[in-house]
C-alpha cells in the first residue's frame, strides 16, 4: 500500500480473485469426485451422501446425455443407472438399506427382517446394510444402525473410509494402519 497505493492494491486483486475462484471451484469437483467410488466386478456405485438430489450425479459425467438414473428426486439405494440405455450399476448409499434414500428406523426394521429371513434383500440392499465394511451383515450393523437413528454415531459413505481388521472401526477415517481402505 505504501509504495503503490489503493489503485496498485485494486489492480493485483482483481486478477488474483478470479484465479482463487477457479481453483477453488476445481477442488472442490475434485473432492466431489474422490467421494464416489465404483466397484466394477459388483456394478455398484458407492459413497453417496443420504439426500443427493439427482441431478448431482449428473455433473460426474462427460456426456449426461448418455445417462439416466431410475430415481426420483434423491439418490436411493437399489436405484439404478443407465449408460445408453443399458444397465450399468446399482447405487447405493450405506445405511439406506430398505432403498427410500432415508436413513432411519425403517431401515432398522428392514434389516432386522432380512437378517431372520423375513424379507428379501438384493446386492445393492445388503452392501448397504454392511456398516462395518467387513463383508457381513449382521447383528452388529443393526445395533451400529440403531446407534445412528439416536444420533451417537456417523455412517461415512465416502470412499475415503478406513475400517479396522475385526471390523470396528474406532476412527476418524485418517489413520493408516492397522486400517484397510475399501
Amino acid at each position: 500500500i505504501f509504495l503503490g497505493g489503493v489503485s496498485r492494491l485494486a489492480s493485483v486483486t482483481e486478477k488474483l480473485v478470479p484465479i482463487m475462484a477457479v481453483l477453488f471451484l476445481l477442488g472442490g469437483v475434485f473432492v466431489l469426485a474422490g467421494r464416489i467410488k465404483y466397484v466394477p466386478e459388483n456394478n455398484i456405485i458407492c459413497g453417496i451422501e443420504p439426500n443427493t438430489p439427482t441431478d448431482e450425479i449428473y455433473s460426474y459425467f462427460n456426456n449426461p446425455g448418455s445417462i439416466s438414473l431410475d430415481s426420483k428426486s434423491t439418490l436411493a439405494t437399489g436405484d439404478k443407472l443407465y449408460v445408453n440405455n443399458k444397465h450399468a450399476a446399482d447405487l447405493v448409499i450405506y445405511g439406506d438399506c430398505n432403498g427410500d434414500s432415508l436413513i432411519n428406523g425403517h431401515d432398522v426394521l428392514h434389516l432386522r427382517k432380512v437378517l431372520v429371513k423375513l424379507e428379501p434383500a438384493d446386492n445393492a440392499s445388503l452392501l448397504a446394510a454392511d456398516l462395518h465394511k467387513d463383508g457381513k451383515v449382521n447383528l452388529k450393523d443393526v445395533l451400529y444402525l440403531r446407534k445412528y437413528c439416536a444420533g451417537l454415531v456417523k455412517i461415512r459413505n465416502s470412499s475415503l473410509y478406513y475400517v479396522s481388521k475385526d471390523g470396528n472401526d474406532n476412527s476418524d477415517g485418517t489413520e493408516d494402519k492397522p486400517f484397510l481402505t475399501i
